[in-house]
């Protein structure tokens, strides 16, 4: 689990000893949050989030509900992500964030098989974007309209990064 996610003004990023996701998008904020806590947090807030940073803390809010979370400055953040070399690239849109939530709260909690850890995302050159997830009883596949962009190739992403991958396009 990406114990950390950054904000950094344009982009969000989290690592997790093993894979970095990086979402170019203008958050406003630069700090870095608590990523266990931020997720328990916007899993029950509803369709509409702001957060907004106050020196130390982060706020959100949620219809009438404030949430004050303590907050790192960005440059106590331990990981950089790299400026080349990305793996895989993608452009959320709605459809393909409110897939990759879905598919997020299909996948198991149990951390030891890697089919079980998250939303593997299927990509091939021009052909559909295709997220699979699993919890051991029930298999999901969700073929999404959007058309990758780079070679044949799967990739895992943890549970916790989907669900809040997911969630940021509410934000």
């Amino acid at each position: 689990v990406s114990t950390h996610f950054c904000f950094a003004q344009d982009k969000l990023f989290a690592y997790d000893d093993c894979n970095a996701v990086l979402i170019f998008d203008h958050v406003g904020l630069s700090c870095a949050v608590p990523g266990q806590a931020l997720l328990e947090m916007l899993e029950g807030a509803g369709e509409s989030i702001e957060l907004t940073q106050d020196g130390l803390e982060l706020l959100l809010r949620d219809g009438g509900s404030r949430i004050r979370l303590p907050i790192l400055p960005e440059s106590a953040f331990v990981f950089d992500p790299p400026e080349a070399d990305v793996s895989a690239e993608l452009i959320l849109d709605a459809a393909l964030a409110e897939a990759l939530e879905f598919a997020a709260s299909c996948a198991g909690g149990d951390s030891t098989p890697p089919e079980m850890q998250g939303v593997r995302i299927a990509l091939g050159r021009e052909a559909p974007v295709t997220l699979y997830a699993t919890d051991d009883i029930t298999a999901t596949k969700i073929t999404a309209t959007q058309r990758s962009r780079t070679s044949a190739q799967s990739i895992l992403i943890h549970r916790s990064s989907a669900q809040l991958i997911g969630k940021t396009h509410h934000m």
